[in-house]
């Protein structure tokens, strides 16, 4: 997936596996994680531009910090600066199969004006996932949160080089 952010924009804390219990309402959700048996073993994220000032990755919990009061700002914990051709790779289970709290991340806000953060990112499975995926619920479609880039925006990052892969790829 691939993510653009503008001023202002950020994405609060959060897990990128699915704990069951939270989703006891969504059958689509419950079926595609098998109840809990598969989920997100680990997350690859790409930084494709780079922000010079605010847009970190936080982990506020890194290093068996307890659980912040707040969800929307990044004020305690990792911070990883986004520079463009960095990545990052981080686990959301442990090896024993449970979920990893202290994986919890955030996108900080864009703070330059004329700055836009493109990132992407790759969820690896425990389990094979047969073609099945998780386009988000509506809840994740927060209107304070990132805006999905459009074709033409994709496009334009493609022709320019911004995207791995292009022609003009330096990363």
């Amino acid at each position: 997936q691939i993510l653009k952010y503008e001023k202002g924009q950020h994405y609060h804390t959060h897990h990128d596996y699915f704990e069951p219990t939270q989703y006891s309402k969504s059958v689509r959700t419950l079926e595609m994680t098998e109840y809990g048996a598969s989920n997100r073993l680990a997350t690859v994220f790409w930084y494709l531009s780079t922000v010079s000032e605010g847009g970190e990755t936080n982990f506020p919990r890194a290093g068996g910090a307890p659980r912040p009061t707040r969800s929307d700002k990044c004020y305690t914990g990792l911070k990883v600066k986004p520079v463009k051709g960095r990545v990052m790779i981080f686990y959301d289970m442990l090896p024993n199969g449970h979920t990893d709290e202290y994986s919890l991340h955030a996108g900080c806000d864009v703070e330059c004006e004329d700055c836009i953060k493109w990132s992407a990112n790759k969820w690896l499975w425990n389990k094979d996932q047969g073609g099945r995926g998780w386009t988000g619920d509506e809840d994740d479609r927060r209107k304070d949160s990132h805006a999905w880039p459009t074709e033409q925006e994709i496009a334009a990052m493609r022709s320019s080089g911004q995207l791995p892969g292009s022609d003009k790829d330096e990363l």
